[in-house]
């Protein structure tokens, strides 16, 4: 009972997104999990502690303490939804060749004649083909680490990479929007050419929220091949993994690495040290002089960029 759940985040049906207010705050709310009994939703996902005989009992009850567990649904089958489930993993693993795994969200019906309707959001692979290598990490060496990261998606080793494009930091957020057609420019020069490259730059990439990252598509990066969120300088931007921009990602086998503050963060005065391909108002591409090697453990969902050795 001590760690058992008592607030949920809520859409806020009635809130009003007004423009001095660009963040996720004003799109939801935090509530109690007694507003949610009293809103009648819980008969199907909560059970019922009764102390008096130190039992949990699946349902709503008036005498003891509601535990969010979904036991009517995984104990009961208040609904199919585990076969459900079951069944769309194992078409989607027939389908994509490999293991997946799904973000979904489910309407439970008002009565109990009213059916239930599963919705999935995404699917996506855990592991990509021929990427299921262990990979070894190490700890960070600032004498030969570009990049160093304990938050990082995808995995493998790419040690093809030379051309960076990133964002200045010289970038305000206000102005992500203008950013994104500089980078759909640079994109399609460096398409034509056929060479992958590294993208660069603050916030969450693929954010619908201009506050909080740049809003690219994926047609807009489709040439990139490892992604890297630094920090922003003016407020802390929790990463996001949960979009659709992300299922494009990972399914494309591009890694997605997240940087902090001091140790591991890239260098931006390296960054501007190296030789210049094209400059723009707010982004740069630049071509790395010597041969670089990523490295993403996606078991333990670590990633290091290094450098290897001069290119003649």
């Amino acid at each position: 009972m001590k760690y058992s759940q008592r607030k949920f985040y809520a859409l806020n049906l009635k809130s009003v997104y007004r423009i001095v207010e660009r963040n996720e705050e004003t799109s939801y709310s935090i509530l109690e999990v007694e507003d949610a009994r009293r809103h009648g939703i819980l008969d199907k996902i909560a059970s019922t502690y009764v102390r008096q005989d130190d039992n949990l009992y699946p349902g709503v009850y008036e005498e003891g303490s509601l535990v969010i567990d979904f036991g009517p649904i995984t104990q009961y089958d208040a609904i199919p939804l585990a076969k459900d489930l079951k069944l769309l993993l194992r078409i989607s693993e027939i389908t994509l060749g490999y293991p997946v795994e799904i973000e979904f969200a489910v309407n439970i019906g008002q009565t109990e004649s009213e059916r239930a309707e599963l919705i999935i959001l995404q699917i996506r692979s855990m592991v990509p083909p021929g990427k299921t290598s262990d990979i070894v990490i190490g700890d960070f060496n600032p004498k030969t680490d570009i990049c160093y990261s304990k938050n990082a998606l995808g995995n493998g080793i790419i040690d093809t990479i030379q051309d960076i494009v990133y964002v200045k930091p010289s970038f305000n957020m206000s102005n992500s929007a203008q950013v994104v057609s500089q980078l759909r420019s640079l994109n399609s020069k460096i398409m034509k050419e056929k060479k992958p490259y590294m993208l660069i730059g603050p916030g969450r990439w693929g954010s619908a929220d201009p506050w909080l990252g740049i809003p690219v598509i994926w047609s807009d990066i489709a040439g990139v091949k490892i992604i890297i969120e630094t920090p922003f300088k003016e407020r802390a931007i929790d990463p996001s993994q949960g979009s659709h921009f992300f299922h494009d990602l990972i399914s494309s086998q591009v890694g997605y690495i997240i940087t902090k503050e001091r140790k591991g963060n890239i260098d931006v005065q390296w960054l501007d040290s190296l030789p210049v391909v094209e400059d723009m108002t707010e982004v740069r591409h630049v071509r790395v002089p010597f041969e670089i090697e990523v490295k993403i453990d996606g078991k333990q969902g670590k990633a290091v960029i290094r450098k290897k050795k001069n290119i003649r």
